[in-house]
């Protein structure tokens, strides 16, 4: 029998800082070239997943 356990969603940028968080946003939208919503997007979702890289096999 095997036994799954719910996780509930979080945001990438729940696993850093809110003050690093906006440093990365910050450098997101000037060396890239995207308005601050754009870059929020951009980092949120490459730190969801990075943690979940890191988090799960394979």
């Amino acid at each position: 029998m095997t036994t799954t356990t719910a996780r509930g969603l979080r945001e990438g940028r729940s696993l850093v800082d809110p003050e690093f968080f906006h440093r990365l946003v910050q450098r997101v939208a000037e060396e890239h070239d995207h308005d601050l919503s754009m870059a929020a997007r951009v980092v949120d979702q490459t730190l969801a997943f990075l943690g979940t890289s890191a988090t799960h096999r394979g």
